[in-house]
């Protein structure tokens, strides 16, 4: 039985149980658990939770396992003046499987440190986080393994609308922005980390938002700076390890590596599945240190069966062997489709290192994709694949980079397996030879008739809604991938009865919009009964009341159509957001609506004091909705 010299973790009295006139006693793990805390009132049922407002009740649930099953309500944003916890909510003998809901307020100036395993503002859970805000400068470290600024170890469990912006820090293990472990069966929506997190030790998983995944993360980022680097390290601006999948999600932060295996800007090591994702921050060593190698601007190692779909990198890459703009080795059986990079990309300068401006080394197949970077000091270097193995398949891509190395290549620069549909600007290169594809000047790259003579999918148009588009005003008129990166966790395309009630007892009319995400649509009803009397709005996607972009706030605004507007901490007005039937939005959190891009709509003269729904305050927007 564990110690109960720091906290209560079971209870001891029996029960009686009687059936058929007999008499037993049930084991004390059989016993209903009894929180004795009052917190600041509630009772921890669904209907009634209890109610976590002061320093006070943070600590109490902290030191009581026998809440942890009890669903709470955070009502005020909370100080912990600097304590420093040495032990945390939830472990593994006793995980904290309730509910907590944090009602959009932080919890703040606290530090975190346990000597053994699952540190985190809560350690380990299986239950569900929403709606809390980590805010500390303070760090969150653990002695041995799972280490996150917001739970240590995610088993089962649900986070969303959630962040940290805690430094983390591991002596071993798994270390994430916001989680360390997400086992399977877990699911990360709508949620962010802005910490450091920095993994002193060999074969750690470190990532900006989370050290391993075998869950789902979805409509998630990290901006934070990621710090490893010895043996065999899986390091990645997002993710370190993903076995699980990842969509529209990002990363903004640098990846810094001294000597680690399988490193990227996104996820250093990829085994599932990664899609409408991208990359920014620059992924090499730090002064002085070894690059290592599987180095990739989104990911560094792409496992056999791995995907990865329309995603991006953009940041520098430096590596020794195996380094990619986008990844650095896709192994036979992966997929990546849909794909591009703009980066410069450096390798180490030596014979026999795979060093290409998309993929170092190519062993799966790779389709719809192009590279724009420079690639210096390769031995084996090419403009889009450093080396395409005999199973690698490789079609309708390009590159313009220029290209230096041992052996070089406009487009592959050693070539064993398939080449087919692709080409490389002999111009903007300097390179005439490829191992594969075909070379054409700036202006066959830029012209229609060398891609539809190769059959691609392709529009000349700068809306275009083939896989491809070609735009004089769109990637320096090179063509461009279409795919779309922001949040998307519900259909493009959605239809919907709008039901435009005007606060005053008038409603306005039924109609029917449907909308596809980047289109413009004529909205329904009266003119002062549409969109601040607009016609015609875009729909950037559509949403529910619990999953919306959690970056930016949301006020009511009285002024005759009963919609919500998008507003960042200036007042700047993002877009519009329709409620189905007026303020059935506050009570129904099913339905799907639609996010509507009014730029121009100032914020109304007649509105009153805003009541803001999602946040106490309105952020700064990191990663909004784009239409790429």
């Amino acid at each position: 039985m564990p110690s109960l010299t720091t906290r209560t973790v079971a209870v001891l009295t029996t029960v009686p149980l009687t059936v058929l006139g007999l008499t037993a006693v049930a084991p004390p793990s059989l016993a209903a658990p009894l929180c004795s805390q009052p917190f600041s009132g509630g009772a921890g049922t669904t209907a009634d939770p209890y109610l976590i407002s002061s320093a006070a009740d943070v600590t109490a649930l902290n030191s009581d396992g026998l809440c942890w099953a009890s669903t709470f309500l955070q009502t005020a944003n909370i100080d912990m003046g600097g304590v420093k916890w040495n032990a945390t909510t939830g472990t593994s003998a006793y995980p904290f499987s309730g509910t907590y809901d944090g009602g959009n307020f932080t919890i703040s100036n606290l530090e975190i440190y346990v000597s053994l395993n699952h540190a985190g503002l809560f350690g380990y859970v299986t239950g569900t986080i929403r709606s809390i805000r980590f805010d500390t400068a303070l760090p969150v470290e653990v002695g041995n393994d799972y280490v996150g600024g917001l739970v240590g170890y995610l088993d089962g469990g649900t986070i969303s609308n959630s962040s940290s912006t805690a430094p983390v820090e591991a002596d071993d293990g798994y270390a994430g922005g916001l989680v360390g472990y997400a086992a399977t069966g877990s699911s990360i929506d709508a949620s962010h980390a802005t910490g450091s997190v920095v993994a002193d030790t060999s074969d750690a998983y470190a990532g900006g938002l989370v050290g391993e995944n075998f869950g789902s993360i979805r409509d998630s980022y990290a901006t934070g700076t990621v710090e490893g680097g010895y043996s065999d390290d899986k390091i990645g601006g997002l993710i370190g390890s993903n076995y699980g999948s990842v969509t529209h999600s990002y990363a903004t932060g640098n990846v810094l590596n001294d000597g680690g295996e399988a490193v990227g800007g996104l996820v250093g090591e990829n085994g599932g599945t990664v899609a409408h994702s991208y990359a920014t921050g620059n992924v090499g060593p730090a002064s002085g240190d070894d690059p290592g190698d599987y180095i990739g601007g989104l990911i560094g190692l792409q496992e056999t069966d791995a995907v990865v779909t329309n995603s991006y990198a953009t940041g520098t890459v430096i590596g020794n062997d195996y380094v990619g703009g986008l990844v650095g080795s896709a192994e036979s059986g992966s997929l990546a489709s849909g794909v591009y990079a703009t980066g410069v990309v450096t390798g180490g300068s030596t014979a026999d290192v795979y060093v290409g401006g998309l993929l170092g080394l190519n062993k799966g197949t790779l389709t719809n994709c192009y590279a724009s970077g420079d690639v210096q000091d390769g031995g084996d270097a090419g403009g889009l694949v450093g080396v395409n193995s005999s199973s690698g398949i490789l079609s309708n891509c390009y590159s313009l980079g220029t290209v230096s190395g041992d052996a070089e290549g406009g487009l592959v620069a050693v070539n064993r397996g398939s080449v087919t549909n692709s080409f490389w600007d002999t111009v903007t290169s300097d390179e005439p030879e490829s191992a594969g594809g075909t070379g054409k000047t700036t202006a066959e790259m830029k012209s229609l008739t060398t891609f539809i003579n190769a059959s691609w999918s392709i529009t000349e148009s700068c809306g275009a809604t083939t896989i491809w588009g070609l735009c004089s005003t769109r990637n320096s008129g090179y063509p461009y991938l279409t795919f779309y990166t922001g949040s998307s966790s519900s259909p493009a395309t959605q239809t919907e009865t709008l039901n435009l009630d005007n606060n005053s007892g008038v409603t306005c009319a039924n109609s029917t919009v449907t909308g596809t995400r980047g289109q413009w649509v004529t909205m329904p009803g009266l003119d002062d009964c549409t969109v601040a009397g607009q016609a015609d709005a875009r729909v950037l996607g559509w949403a529910t009341r619990g999953n919306f972009p959690v970056n930016i706030a949301r006020r009511q605004v009285d002024n005759g159509w009963g919609a919500y507007e998008w507003i960042n901490d200036e007042g700047e007005v993002l877009g519009v957001f329709i409620p189905a039937g007026g303020v059935t939005f506050l009570s129904n959190s099913n339905r799907l609506y639609p996010i509507i891009d009014v730029p121009e709509v100032e914020v109304s003269q007649d509105a009153p004091d805003t009541t803001d729904v999602t946040s106490q305050e309105a952020p700064t927007p990191q990663g909004a909705d784009v239409l790429v």
